[in-house]
């Protein structure tokens, strides 16, 4: 075991390990359900929906009933068997939008279960089991060991340095983790109003967009949960490969493998910052 090792395994092996943390937050958090992460803000969130939206979106809701049956009224006047089948067309239309109306909340857990459920699945195959060993990193530090002592203090500087990078990106993220459960507290209880929103194919775009703008804030998540699988894989694949190629000559190899552990921090971080616009277009809103 080289001094190289010594420094460094212990931050190579923070930076492939999955999910970061910080001081003592994790972005694990990231997997909990909206109740798990904060049950005083979950209850606000509810407190807010029933108390305040609901009954605002239930005066909604009835106007446009019954601007819809004038509609159909006026459409149907002098046919008595298409206004009766068109009245009774809306009532049905209009009795099934109460049923997801008034199970707003409900609904909203189903979306936010099923989208993080994704995140979840893939933070499983990402996070190997305790006590596993990553081959990558296994190699890396074989290959490390092989450079001479100028070599291998290079690596050491430029890797604390890209150790750095990483540790802004997992902050980054962690005030991302935090945004996003604020933004799903505020969907959440607003959601009474734009599912009154479905009910009329003038406004029911608006009722779609909200679903869509939620959904994405959720899988928010899986992105954040992907963009650090992948600078895990990558990352500790590529060094060790290039380290394995690269060993003959101590000083180009470390400033290599530091210099792509900076690119890929500095790409990390441009990935979470942009998750946000990333969770949008995979569920086009």
């Amino acid at each position: 075991m080289s001094f190289a090792e010594d420094l460094l395994k212990p931050l190579v092996g923070e930076m492939s390990s999955g999910l970061g943390s910080l001081w003592g937050l994790s972005l694990t958090d990231v997997l909990k359900s909206p109740s798990e992460y904060s049950a005083a803000g979950d209850n606000f969130m509810n407190t807010v929906s029933s108390t305040v939206v609901q009954p605002v979106a239930a005066v909604v809701l009835t106007v446009l009933f019954m601007l819809e049956l004038n509609r159909v009224l006026l459409v149907t006047d002098g046919d008595g068997d298409t206004r009766l089948r068109m009245s009774l067309f809306t009532l049905l239309k209009f009795g099934v939008i109460k049923v997801f109306f008034d199970m707003a909340p409900t609904v909203m857990k189903a979306i936010y279960g099923i989208l993080s459920d994704i995140a979840t699945q893939a933070n499983n195959l990402l996070t190997p089991p305790e006590g596993a060993d990553n081959p990558a990193v296994d190699a890396f530090f074989e290959s490390a060991n092989k450079l001479d002592w100028l070599g291998q203090t290079i690596l050491v500087v430029i890797m604390l340095f890209a150790w750095l990078v990483h540790k802004g990106a997992v902050l980054l993220a962690l005030g991302l983790v935090v945004m996003r459960f604020i933004k799903i507290y505020i969907y959440g209880s607003f959601a009474p109003m734009p599912m009154a929103f479905l009910a009329s194919q003038e406004t029911r775009s608006w009722g779609l967009n909200f679903l869509r703008s939620y959904g994405a804030a959720v899988l928010q998540g899986f992105v954040l949960v992907m963009a650090f699988g992948i600078y895990q894989h990558v990352s500790s694949e590529w060094a060790a490969n290039a380290l394995s190629t690269l060993s003959d000559n101590s000083m180009t190899a470390a400033l290599s493998i530091g210099s792509f552990y900076m690119f890929m921090g500095v790409a990390l971080g441009m990935t979470i910052a942009g998750s946000g616009k990333i969770a949008n277009e995979l569920l086009g809103a």
